[in-house]
């Protein structure tokens, strides 16, 4: 077992592979975001009677989830 994790350790030393899980960390944060503003803010601008809210709902959905 001890091997494993030594082995384990010596993978998450290498540069490359700590690059590939920040990328993967930043599309799983991204995907986050876009939970948050499609589902929650969502369903709190829905219950507005006015548009403006909506659309701005709308605009800023790809933004967020492109940076």
């Amino acid at each position: 077992m001890a091997e494993y994790v030594e082995l384990l350790i010596n993978i998450l030393q290498n540069q490359a592979v700590q690059a590939v899980l920040c990328i993967i960390g930043s599309i799983l944060a991204a995907k986050l975001a876009d939970w948050i503003i499609s589902r929650i803010l969502s369903r709190l601008v829905d219950q507005t009677s006015s548009t403006i809210d909506n659309k701005i709902i709308q605009v800023l959905h790809r933004p967020i989830y492109y940076s």
